[in-house]
């Protein structure tokens, strides 16, 4: 689920663009809405989901999300972020 506050609910992750899903063209993004999914509270596929189209961007960003998520409490996120930092 990703938060749309324009349509005043959630959607889907499969409701972005095909080109986001892939990586294709993620400056479309909002990075801040990027950054925002990756927010603690929010539920693990969602931060997955953001952590995904993050590291999908470009090679400062992909190190810059994986630094931040070295430590986090989520077990997934931070064996993903070592594991892609570590290769």
């Amino acid at each position: 689920m990703v938060t749309d506050p324009d349509a005043g609910g959630t959607s889907t992750f499969t409701d972005l663009p095909r080109s986001a899903r892939i990586g294709d063209d993620l400056g479309a993004l909002d990075p801040e809405m990027l950054e925002a999914l990756l927010r603690p509270g929010n539920a693990p596929h969602v931060r997955f989901a953001g952590y995904r189209l993050l590291t999908s961007a470009d090679a400062w960003q992909r190190l810059a999300t994986n630094l931040r998520l070295i430590d986090d409490p989520d077990a997934r996120l931070c064996a993903g972020a070592r594991a892609d930092i570590s290769v």
